[in-house]
């Protein structure tokens, strides 16, 4: 019984030890591939837009206007219906342009789409999207897009927008890090924890203004409260 417990920690360190080695051989075929890709590819083959506002559907059409050879690919964006329309008011055949909504975040922009595009032969795709979000997606499109071949030339869209903090960047390289050996993006954990958040800090709000609907009601009686004595001291 001894010899079980004093063996189990190897086998843990074992197991870690093979899964750190398969995950940086899989990390070292990447900048190789990247190379290869921009060697066979030195010019975009397509465009590749991330949705997440009309903003990217109108920059894209635009984009797409200036560059007739190349085909069109957005990932989750605005319902198809409007996004047809914008590509067709900047004159964009809409048999150049495909449309893709399996994606739940920016992880499996890239996860749903790398097939496709390694089916398509192509290795080399303009990146679309806002430039707040463009390190993110270029970190993440370096470990997913590259780990299949395809490299990346960004295209950032201007906003008012901060950028997004280093933590966030950091959490999906991790996810993407996972998924080379798992094929798991987490996404439905992601939007389950999201939404979580989201009811906490719903509650936190509404303990808050009930806070400050009692402090100020307390306010208003103590104020009453003064006035009524003051009037008496008065009276007296």
């Amino acid at each position: 019984m001894s010899l079980f417990f004093s063996q189990k920690p190897k086998g843990r360190r074992f197991f870690a030890w093979v899964c750190t080695t398969t995950l940086v051989m899989l990390i070292s075929f990447i900048p190789a591939r990247l190379v290869i890709s921009s060697i066979l590819a030195p010019q975009p083959q397509a465009i590749f837009t991330l949705g997440g506002g009309p903003e990217r559907e109108q920059f894209t059409a635009e984009f797409a206007r200036f560059h007739p050879d190349l085909r069109v690919w957005v990932s989750s964006g605005i319902s198809q219906g409007s996004a047809e329309e914008i590509f067709e008011s900047a004159g964009v055949n809409l048999e150049r342009v495909k449309f893709d909504y399996r994606a739940l975040d920016t992880i499996e922009n890239f996860t749903t789409m790398a097939a496709t595009f390694r089916k398509a032969g192509v290795q080399h795709v303009y990146l679309i999207t806002s430039d707040f979000h463009m390190r993110r997606s270029r970190a993440i499109a370096t470990i997913i897009f590259g780990s299949r071949g395809i490299t990346v030339t960004p295209v950032p869209i201007a906003s008012k927008h901060q950028p997004e903090p280093t933590l966030k960047v950091v959490m999906d390289i991790g996810r993407a890090l996972i998924w080379l050996p798992t094929g798991w993006t987490g996404a439905e954990f992601a939007k389950d924890t999201k939404a979580k958040f989201a009811q906490v800090a719903d509650k936190i709000n509404g303990f808050k203004q009930l806070y400050n609907w009692s402090l100020q009601s307390r306010q208003s009686t103590d104020s009453e409260d003064s006035r009524v004595l003051s009037q008496q001291s008065a009276d007296l």
